[in-house]
């Protein structure tokens, strides 16, 4: 549906599709390569099938409306194999979005470096993301599965942005996977993560990351006992708002020789 009516001129003609709102062509071979739709109002079922098989679409802005449905992808017509998923940048955030998210999106689309779902209803999913992904977004969604935060601390790849903040994540902290070399923002704010933060988190956190935010879990233990060594070059820390006991800062955090701002205890 288009309540506002901004796709009125996109109907059969000598210049379609590139003369339609929202679709950007290539200069040499008119072929779409961008398609962004974002903040206009639309309604509907999203059939991720027929724009993944543009072959030239890099960019699809989606952001803003009430698309409902799933990124499952099984070809059109039994025809997969024969599809090539170009797709670079997607952004699906702030819509309907409510069903599990399949793992064929992704390794679907080799080349995707930046994903973002947030700000949707999704429940669960499963994300195999490959080496191209940079940024992934779906903090504000209703996931509970264990299982995706777990995959996503051990198999960074190349992410260098990873936001998880604001679902139903449960269990306990992990430490980060060697593999996370890259990743420089890490925000698993506002979910239930319990437990004690492991001795070794710190010690394990690569040198890229800059921002930690582990703030309004259910985090639990001695502020004064843990352990800091090894923070890196973070100079953004938030781990307010948890069940922390103790007053005083640990000696060990003087270690964080480049932190900027922190915030330990609860507000």
């Amino acid at each position: 549906m288009d309540p506002k009516g901004v796709l009125q001129n996109w109907v059969e003609g000598s210049k379609a599709p590139c003369g339609w709102n929202g679709v950007f062509c290539s200069a040499a071979g008119g072929q779409v390569q961008a398609l962004n739709l974002s903040n206009m109002g639309l309604v509907g079922r999203l059939n991720i099938d027929w724009l993944m098989a543009l072959p030239e679409l890099r960019q699809l802005d989606l952001h803003g409306n009430f698309f409902y449905g799933n990124l499952s992808y099984g070809g059109i017509g039994n025809s997969s194999a024969s599809i090539s998923c170009g797709l670079e940048m997607v952004d699906l955030s702030s819509n309907n979005l409510s069903e599990t998210i399949s793992s064929s999106f992704l390794v679907s689309c080799p080349n995707l470096s930046f994903l973002n779902l947030s700000r949707n209803s999704i429940s669960n999913g499963v994300f195999p993301f490959g080496a191209s992904l940079r940024t992934l977004d779906v903090s504000r969604n209703k996931i509970s599965d264990d299982g995706l935060l777990s995959y996503s601390l051990s198999s960074c790849g190349g992410l260098r942005y990873l936001n998880l903040s604001d679902n139903k994540f449960a269990g306990k902290l992990r430490p980060l996977s060697t593999s996370c070399t890259e990743l420089a923002v890490l925000d698993l704010s506002v979910n239930s993560i319990s437990g004690e933060i492991p001795a070794n988190f710190f010690s394990a956190v690569p040198m890229s990351l800059v921002q930690l935010n582990l703030s309004h879990n259910n985090l639990s233990g001695d502020l004064f006992d843990f352990n800091f060594v090894g923070c890196g070059n973070i100079t953004y820390l938030d781990i307010s708002n948890n069940g922390l006991r103790g007053i005083g800062l640990p000696a060990s955090l003087a270690s964080c020789r480049q932190l900027e701002f922190s915030r330990l205890r609860r507000q």
